[in-house]
């Protein structure tokens, strides 16, 4: 799921790959629990999106529980 967030990402196909990324947060975080690290990885990514799109306050959120 995460790899094709980042792909959709990269062709500009922000919603899309949001809800990849979303999708594979919830199994990470279902599957392995909040605190690994492949968990702060998806709010990474996510993070990443918000700040491409301008979204500033939504990037800072996503850092934070990256950490």
């Amino acid at each position: 799921m995460c790899s094709i967030g980042i792909v959709l990402n990269e062709m500009a196909k922000h919603e899309k790959a949001l809800d990849s990324y979303n999708k594979s947060l919830e199994i990470r975080i279902r599957v392995l629990g909040h605190e690994h690290p492949l968990v702060a990885d998806s709010f990474y990514n996510i993070a990443s999106l918000h700040r491409k799109q301008g979204q500033h306050d939504l990037e800072a959120g996503c850092f934070r529980n990256a950490w």
